[in-house]
C-alpha cells in the first residue's frame, strides 16, 4: 500500500512460484497493480471446488465490486457472510466489498470487525482504494479515527 506494487508482484510471484501461500496475496497485489483480469482469475481459481479457499473468494468479491460485476459480488458476499469461520483477512475483504457495493452500514461492520479479531492496520486501512468509497461516511470517519489513535500510541510504544 505504499506504491511498492511492482515490487510487491516481483516478490509475490518468485514465492509463488515456491509455495502455495502467497496466492491469495498475489491475487491483491495484481488488483492494487491495475491488472484486475489477472487477480479475478487468480483469486476465482482458489476460491472455487471443495478446497475453496474463503480468503480468497473474499478478496474475490471486493475485486468483482470493484469491476462492475456487483450482483456476482453482492451474491459472493452474502455467502462468505454466513461462514462459520471468519478471520481478520476474510473479515476486511468483506467490508471492503461492501465498501464497494455502496454498504457503508456493512462494510463498516465487517471493518469493525477485522480490527476487533486482528488486523487492526491504519495505514492499510488509510491507503487501500477499495475503501473509497466509504471515506466520507461518518461512521468509518470515526472507525478511522480510533484506529489512527490506537495506532498512534502503539507506535510511540513499540516504534515506528
Amino acid at each position: 500500500m505504499e506504491g511498492k506494487n511492482g515490487d510487491s508482484l516481483r516478490l509475490l510471484r518468485e514465492i509463488a512460484s515456491r509455495t502455495d501461500i502467497s496466492d491469495y496475496y498475489l491475487g491483491l497485489a495484481l488488483y492494487y497493480n491495475g491488472q484486475s483480469a489477472e487477480a479475478e482469475q487468480l483469486l476465482s481459481r482458489m476460491s472455487g471446488g471443495e478446497t475453496r479457499n474463503v480468503r480468497a473468494a473474499a478478496a474475490l468479491a471486493s475485486i468483482l465490486a470493484a469491476t462492475g460485476k456487483r450482483s456476482e459480488a453482492s451474491k459472493m458476499a452474502a455467502r462468505i457472510a454466513v461462514q462459520s469461520t471468519i478471520d481478520h483477512h476474510i473479515a476486511y475483504s468483506l467490508g471492503a466489498a461492501y465498501a464497494q457495493l455502496g454498504d457503508a452500514t456493512q462494510s463498516v461492520r465487517w471493518l469493525d470487525e477485522s480490527i476487533r479479531i486482528g488486523f487492526p492496520c491504519y495505514p492499510w486501512f488509510a491507503r487501500d482504494p477499495l475503501l473509497q468509497p466509504i471515506r466520507p461516511d461518518p461512521r468509518f470517519i470515526a472507525l478511522m479515527d480510533k484506529l489512527r489513535s490506537e495506532h498512534e500510541i502503539w507506535a510511540k510504544r513499540y516504534g515506528g
